[in-house]
């Protein structure tokens, strides 16, 4: 999975196009619609113009390559939207899941609270087009070890991934960039308790301790 500027983050599989695209609002696209098209059709490498005048025809440029290309958009801190933002994420889904495309929002609970008893149009029309809510309790330690050695990590110390597991917290989000930075620093290197404290300090400020 590969972070950017814009907050979004990608996985390919086995040299196949995107499958997946997580993307992580930031406190602009969080309350620009026209910001949040721009970030999504910079990620399928769109070329648009920016600005409100351009925002329409990036928005159907973003819905023509999802057509003729689906994915899995997984949407993170949802709670943070503004409901124009949400309008369009309904939109995407309406002129796209025909094709494929799926859609998953992450939030806090008070999204779903807003969600069930918001009397705005824009938020009770997307209400009624989500099929599943579930409460999510993070990664567990075996399906860690299950993505860690999918992701071709497979000399690591017990007690360097005990550690591992303690610093991600269950956070799927760190426990993929301290893999990016693993595959990009320690490529082919045995995983120690010290390699999982220097991730911590770098990735999150953070000490950790067996």
């Amino acid at each position: 999975m590969r972070q950017n500027g814009s907050g979004a983050a990608w996985r390919r599989k086995g040299g196949r196009d995107v499958e997946t695209l997580v993307y992580e609002f930031d406190e602009f696209s969080a309350h620009n619609k026209v910001d949040f098209v721009g970030c999504l059709a910079t990620e399928f490498g769109l070329e648009h113009t920016g600005g409100s005048a351009g925002g329409a025809r990036t928005f159907r440029l973003v819905c023509r390559y999802l057509n003729e290309n689906p994915c899995l958009l997984i949407f993170d801190q949802c709670e943070t939207l503004r409901p124009n933002v949400f309008q369009v994420i309904r939109q995407i889904w309406d002129r796209t899941h025909e094709a494929g495309v799926g859609v998953v929002l992450l939030a806090a609970p008070i999204l779903l609270q807003r969600m069930n008893g918001s009397k705005l149009a824009d938020l009770g029309a997307l209400t009624s087009r989500v099929g599943v809510w579930a409460p999510l309790t993070g990664v567990s330690k075996q399906e860690m070890a299950a993505i860690v050695k999918q992701e071709g990590i497979t000399d690591v110390e017990e007690a360097a991934f005990d550690l591992w597991w303690k610093a991600t917290g269950g956070s799927m989000r760190r426990l993929m960039r301290a893999i990016d930075l693993l595959k990009a620093k320690h490529s082919g290197k045995r995983i120690t308790e010290r390699t999982v404290t220097g991730i911590a300090g770098h990735l999150w400020g953070v000490e950790v301790a067996a």
